[in-house]
Parts: structure tokens; C-alpha cells; sequence
């Protein structure tokens, strides 16, 4: 009898547990993956969304607060002085602005009375010119130059408002050139007219500027109506990768995905967004010096070129702020951090906005360590000028 086969798995038992465990690791498989692609991968996303509700929160307390300022500063003496001289203003101002409103007016409808015929007129005369010009009969052109003289000659007759109130008409038998001279006369005196009403009222404007900024210039951070603008951009949030991008620098920043109220023009600390011990809440708080974000427009120098950390990574806070084995220019520490600075300005022996940089820099000069530690961009001149007597040499 030929051997009996070996068994076949397949045929002698079942498979049934090893495809449901197989099924069951390739389902927990794609939903972490799914997880990680929409979720894990993506922080930002929290970040935001908990950065719009901490912000309409911290709004929504900030606006009752600075509507009590307001309040405060319009009863102020000063500023109800400066009302009161306002009001004073105008009232003395008003009779005047009337009467030339009126006068304004009647020579407006004067106006409108000579150009009336005047583009009648100008228009058939350019439309004669034109034909002249064009007819090459010389017989012709004379009989059509005669014709237009004759025209010209008119006269125009034109029936003028009352140059004043209570006054009469004016009819006027005129040349087509008088016409149009009165015109520009009625053209030139209601440039006057508005000349003196600019000069009555220029004044008063000067100080409806003054009171109108007064409050905004003597409150202490925003007014009301400019939180309430915040209040609605914050509520049109779109949650979204906020990227910097200035391919002329080479620079790709994401920073601001997470650090969204970097530039935001009110001061929020971490324990207005969420407190010392959140982590989220350093992300939110406000640029420590605003002044410095005016000359050094993110929007063209980035987050990176002054901070280090790759700026591109989003998945991970450690990989954004550059602490992997494989990132060479990690985060500065907040101790650190004006050493940023000396990346562009080097050669500066005075830096705004980083005292402790300057001080070090003065130090490093005034105990002469320049003698021996050379570091290039400082001092550069004595440099230059040996450069310069070598290539003499």
C-alpha cells in the first residue's frame, strides 16, 4: 500500500481563529492609523480649537472691564472740558457754515444753468472744428470757418438764478467765449466759497479728532469696539495650518498653528489662558515684547531665524522645538533666548530689545577678551585694514 499523505491543515482542521485574529489586528491596525493621520499627527488642531474658546472667554471678560475705563474717562473733567469746547466751537461756527451752504447752492444753480447750453454749444463746435479740419476744400473750409465765427458770435442767450437771496434774475445775451468764461468765474467762486467753509471748519475737525481719540488714546489697552472686532474674528476662526512661508529667505514656519496668540494686539498671559500648569496655556500667551513683532514682521522673518527649532514639524511638540537627535538648532531656552539675536547681529555692539546680549557684549570689550577670543563681525575694521595693507604689500 503506498505511504498514507501527511495531514493537511487546511483540510483537517479549521482556520476559523487565525483569520478572526488576523481580521481583529487589521481592524486595530487601521483605526490606529486613521487615529494617528487625523488625531495623533495632528495637535494643532486641539490646540486651536481649546485656543478659541480660552480667547472668547478672556474676551468676554475683558470687554465689561474695559467699558468701565471708558466710562471712567468720559467723565473725566478734562475730557467733558474738551467736549464743552467742542460744543462751543460748533455753535459759534454754525451760522457761518450755513450761510455759505447757501451761497454755495445759488452759485451751484447758477452753474447748472451756463453749462446747460455750454455743452450744447461745446459740443457742436468741436464737431464743426472737426470737419473743417477734415473738409480739404479750401473753399469749403473758409464757408465752414465763416458759419462757425458767425455761431460763435451767437449771441447765447442764458436766464441766470439770483446771484443773492431776494434778488432777481440775471439774463445774459453772450459770445460762446463769454460763456464759457462765465462758467470757469462761477467755477472759481465756488472753489472759494469751499476754500473759507474748509478753513471755518478746520478748527472744529482738529478738535472732533481730539475728543473722538481721546478715550482710545488715554485707556489702558483696547477700547470696547476693538474687542468686539476680536470677538468676532475669534467666533470665524477656521481651524487650519497657519504657515509662513518666504521662499526668498527660505523660510517655512508652522510655529503659529500652535502659538496662535502670538500676534493678537491684546496681552494675555498664561494664567489668562489656562493657568501655570497647562501646557497649552504657554502656547497662547502673547509675545513677551509685542514692540520687537513691528520690526521684524513675521510674515517675512518667521519664527525659526530668531528661535531655532524646525518650524516645519507639527506632529510632535519635541520635534517643533527641535529636541531630536537629528535636529542640529534646537529651541533656545527662555535664559538663552536673546542669543537669537546675535545670529544677525553680530557686528552690533548695542542691540534693542536684548539688554542682557548687550551687556555681555560691552563686558566682552571693556575686560579686553577681544585681545585673544576673535569671533568674526566684531571689531571688524581693524581686520579690514590689515586685509587692506597686506594686499598694498
Amino acid at each position: 500500500m503506498p505511504d498514507s499523505p501527511d495531514k493537511d491543515p487546511v483540510i483537517s482542521q479549521s482556520l476559523a481563529v487565525y483569520l478572526l485574529i488576523s481580521s481583529v489586528l487589521l481592524l486595530l491596525t487601521l483605526w490606529w492609523s486613521l487615529y494617528d493621520e487625523f488625531f495623533g499627527l495632528r495637535p494643532w488642531k486641539d490646540y486651536q480649537r481649546a485656543f478659541v474658546q480660552r480667547y472668547g472667554a478672556f474676551l468676554r471678560k475683558q470687554i465689561p472691564l474695559q467699558r468701565a475705563k471708558e466710562k471712567a474717562i468720559e467723565n473725566s473733567p478734562d475730557y467733558l472740558a474738551l467736549k464743552q469746547k467742542l460744543e462751543a466751537m460748533e455753535k459759534e461756527t454754525a451760522p457761518k457754515v450755513t450761510e455759505l451752504d447757501a451761497k454755495s447752492a445759488q452759485v451751484d444753480a447758477r452753474t447748472a444753468a451756463v453749462l446747460n447750453l455750454l455743452t450744447t454749444a461745446r459740443a457742436y463746435v468741436g464737431s464743426q472744428i472737426y470737419i473743417i479740419e477734415h473738409t480739404s476744400s479750401r473753399g469749403s473750409k473758409q464757408s465752414l470757418q465763416k458759419d462757425l465765427d458767425a455761431y460763435e458770435r451767437g449771441p447765447f442767450q442764458v436766464s441766470l438764478p439770483p446771484a443773492q437771496l431776494g434778488g432777481n434774475e440775471e439774463a445774459l445775451r453772450v459770445t460762446f467765449d463769454q460763456l464759457e468764461g462765465k462758467f470757469t468765474e462761477l467755477q472759481k467762486e465756488k472753489g472759494d466759497l469751499l476754500l473759507e467753509k474748509a478753513s471755518l471748519l478746520h478748527p472744529v475737525s482738529e478738535l472732533q479728532n481730539q475728543v473722538d481719540s481721546y478715550v482710545k488714546d488715554h485707556i489702558d489697552g483696547l477700547t470696547v469696539e476693538a474687542l468686539q472686532g476680536l470677538q468676532k474674528k475669534n467666533a470665524d476662526f477656521e481651524v487650519e495650518i497657519k504657515q509662513i512661508n518666504n521662499p526668498d529667505a527660505g523660510i517655512v514656519d508652522r510655529c503659529e498653528s500652535c502659538h496662535v496668540g502670538i500676534r493678537e494686539p491684546v496681552v494675555m498671559t498664561r494664567k489668562d489662558m489656562g493657568g501655570t500648569k497647562d501646557p497649552m496655556s504657554a502656547a497662547f500667551a502673547s509675545h513677551p515684547d509685542p514692540d520687537l513683532l513691528t520690526i521684524h514682521d513675521p510674515d517675512k522673518y518667521g519664527c525659526t531665524p530668531c528661535h531655532n527649532g524646525n518650524g516645519m514639524d507639527i506632529a510632535r511638540v519635541e520635534k517643533a522645538h527641535g529636541h531630536d537627535e537629528h535636529w542640529l538648532w534646537p529651541l533656545h531656552p527662555m535664559a538663552n533666548v536673546e542669543a537669537g539675536c546675535q545670529q544677525c547681529h553680530a557686528s552690533d555692539m548695542v542691540v534693542d530689545h536684548a539688554p542682557t546680549l548687550s551687556q555681555g557684549k560691552q563686558l566682552f570689550e571693556w575686560r579686553g577678551c577681544m585681545g585673544c577670543h576673535v569671533y568674526q563681525g566684531y571689531d571688524a575694521e581693524p581686520e579690514e585694514l590689515l586685509s587692506t595693507q597686506r594686499t598694498i604689500e
